[in-house]
């Protein structure tokens, strides 16, 4: 019997119309910017939890060096006596004494080594933070303006103004061309300062960006410090003076030419922030210009600073929940967001400055919010937030029971939103009434909630 050769047949494969594709081509801008804030949120992680392990431990092989560096320098003298005993004297070099002694210098010796090729690394791997930094910006602004190409494939035309008539219309029929004309393009934006990148995105999309940027001065002294240790080893000169002074980063007179700068920990954290807060606020502005009159994107892009909010709030870092709500809450953005999303941003942002002990900010912030919005959630966020526990306690009993109003019953344990809560006895008894069980008995356990959510 012949055996049956014919292949099974294949699955048609999905085809996306060119509309269909292009589509989704505008959410890039802000993966690309996620992708950044991840990779920064690593070098913090690095910043703050590795390197300051490695620093310890060069702290402890610090006290091991000074006890034989005492040994070493009794043994120097003692072989320095010797040897000046040997000369005057003519006496006879006696091994058995100068063998041990040297032995003993040349462990002092090898462990001083050991310490500076320690020290190095320390200081190596600090200043590989920055400049590592610096490297994933250049390839956020790369992916960045692939992504605009991609949206905007007539816009590489004429894009090389000495191109010839002739050549453009080659442009327009070779795809390998226009990639290969996008590549040069890229390439000679990343030569260029990175104020100068993030003003031809500007020009190119047409898009306000610079407006936004209130930690911009910082980020360009930082681009600037990582230029002069990749081309100056971290030594102050004219241009780094310069750049700093033209953004009003430094005063007249404050460093000098020559000056060693260091990369610490505080300056890497500072560092991280100017970082984060450009790269989110770029993929946001293109994003919105990119599909102004797309509704339903829109939405979707609303979802991603809302997740990005909830983010920060889970981790802590109530300066960036302050600046993506600040970033909300005072430009268009705001226009576009529904009134749940608009309260959502004002409690988020009551929330960072209550945790960071800015009370009467908080307090000015929820006067100036009305209760007109349907969330029932609002309403028990903002009687926390002015302390009202006795009242959140009642309005707790009385609606939270109703399983599409109210928190699951982890967020509790993990929200910061109810730390000074859940201490009171209206919580405990309100607890007790719903759950059926002590919040005592299971506080200390770790519970994590499935999502965090706010609005």
């Amino acid at each position: 019997m012949k055996k049956n050769t014919k292949k099974p047949k294949e699955k048609p494969k999905e085809i996306r119309s060119p509309k269909e594709e292009s589509s989704l081509k505008e959410f890039e801008f802000l993966v690309h910017a996620e992708n950044l804030i991840e990779h920064i949120e690593a070098i913090e992680e690095i910043n703050l939890n590795v390197i300051p392990k490695y620093r310890q431990e060069l702290k402890e092989r610090e006290k091991e060096y000074d006890k034989l560096l005492s040994k070493y320098r009794d043994d120097l003298k003692k072989h320095k006596k010797m040897m000046e005993g040997i000369v005057n004297k003519n006496d006879k070099i006696d091994l058995k004494k100068i063998i041990p002694s040297l032995g003993r210098i040349g462990e002092g010796i090898k462990t001083q080594r050991g310490l500076v090729v320690r020290e190095n690394a320390y200081t190596m791997m600090n200043q590989n933070l920055l400049i590592m930094m610096v490297s994933k910006f250049e390839i956020f602004i790369t992916n960045i303006l692939k992504a605009f190409f991609s949206c905007r494939p007539k816009s590489i035309q004429g894009m090389n103004r000495s191109e010839s008539l002739e050549n453009v219309e080659k442009l327009k029929t070779s795809k390998k061309n226009v990639e290969s004309e996008i590549e040069k393009e890229i390439e000679r934006i990343l030569r260029d300062s990175h104020l100068s990148q993030i003003k031809y995105i500007e020009d190119k999309m047409n898009v306000k960006i610079i407006e936004h940027l209130n930690m911009l001065p910082e980020f360009v002294e930082l681009t600037a410090r990582r230029n002069l240790f990749v081309h100056n080893g971290g030594v102050v000169n004219s241009r780094y003076i310069d750049i700093c002074r033209e953004n009003k980063v430094l005063k007249k007179g404050t460093i000098k030419s020559g000056l060693q700068l260091e990369i610490n920990t505080d300056y890497i954290e500072k560092a991280s922030i100017s970082s984060i807060e450009i790269s989110f606020k770029i993929g946001h502005l293109i994003f919105r210009k990119m599909c102004e009159k797309d509704n339903e994107k829109i939405k979707v892009g609303n979802h991603f600073l809302r997740r990005l909010v909830n983010k920060f709030l889970e981790d802590k870092r109530w300066d960036l929940v302050i600046k993506v709500c600040d970033f909300v809450l005072t430009t268009q953005i705001l226009s576009q967001c529904t009134e749940i999303e608009q309260k959502g941003f004002v409690f988020c942002k009551c929330i960072a400055l209550r945790s960071m002990g800015k009370m009467s900010d908080c307090f000015k912030l929820l006067d100036s919010t009305n209760n007109t919005a349907s969330n029932l959630n609002f309403i028990f966020i903002k009687l926390i937030l002015l302390d009202k526990f006795e009242e959140a306690g009642t309005y707790m009993a009385s609606n939270m029971k109703r399983s599409d109003s109210g928190y699951e019953e982890p967020e509790f344990f993990t929200l910061p939103l109810f730390n000074d809560f859940r201490e009171t006895i209206h919580f405990k008894n309100v607890f007790r009434e719903i759950y059926r069980k002590e919040f005592d008995e299971i506080g200390a356990q770790i519970m994590e909630a499935s999502e965090i959510r706010y609005w």
